[in-house]
């Protein structure tokens, strides 16, 4: 069985990867990291200098990923959050037949961030030999933020605006699909039956999950001596 990205993560720092992808030469993960920042208008915009690119990329586990190896299992525990560097992903998701493909600069498992251990909800596996991913465990990020703020600020925003964008394509997917009819009823003024699913927009995050991610996110940014109006900065 093909080893995800958590056990590799695991072999890699005990430094026993053996026969499996592990960590990359320091001097390899900054040339891919300065290459992410061309590559990803909304990595270069977020990490715009020199310094913070070498901070993450010395504090991150650089490892690689082969064609059709698991990176992420649905189900498994979400312990980390990571960067795709270069090469593809390929995400299936519960109930769609439809694979999404991620590039470099996209965000892997970042909704750990907000529910630290809770259940991956999609399988993540690349797609051609040669890939590279780094990532950071959730409980790692209060030492990047006291080390390195600035870099843990960015990481952050970059999360938020990831997660930003996505909110915002779910809300015109949704804008674009009618909603369900109700049981029972089907004229105009039909409401919705309490505890039901309120249509396409139930996709989107709820308040519950929204005030999550900002719990989190002022946990980081405490831990690093921040403000929430510093990191913007």
């Amino acid at each position: 069985m093909a080893n995800t990205l958590a056990s590799i993560r695991k072999k890699a720092k005990a430094g026993t990867s053996g026969g499996v992808p592990s960590e990359v030469s320091a001097t390899k993960a900054v040339e891919c990291f300065e290459v992410l920042q061309v590559l990803s208008p909304a990595f270069g915009r977020v990490f715009d200098d020199a310094e913070s690119v070498k901070a993450l990329a010395s504090t991150l586990l650089t490892s690689r990923f082969g064609a059709e190896q698991e990176v992420v299992r649905e189900g498994e525990a979400g312990t980390w959050l990571g960067i795709l560097l270069s090469g593809e992903l390929l995400v299936r998701r519960p109930g769609k037949d439809e694979l999404e493909v991620l590039s470099p600069g996209a965000l892997v498992g970042e909704q750990a961030l907000w529910r630290p251990g809770a259940p991956r909800s999609e399988t993540v596996h690349g797609k051609a030999p040669g890939g590279l991913m780094a990532t950071i465990l959730i409980d790692e990020l209060p030492s990047l933020c006291a080390h390195h703020p600035s870099a843990a600020a960015k990481l952050l925003t970059l999360v938020g605006s990831v997660g930003a964008g996505r909110q915002l394509d779910a809300m015109r997917e949704a804008a674009r699909q009618p909603a369900p009819p109700s049981h029972g009823s089907s004229g105009p003024g039909a409401q919705t039956a309490p505890g039901s699913a309120p249509g396409p927009l139930g996709r989107l995050r709820s308040a519950e999950d929204s005030g999550a991610e900002a719990a989190a996110l002022a946990r980081l940014l405490s831990a690093a001596g921040l403000s929430g109006e510093e990191a913007q900065e």
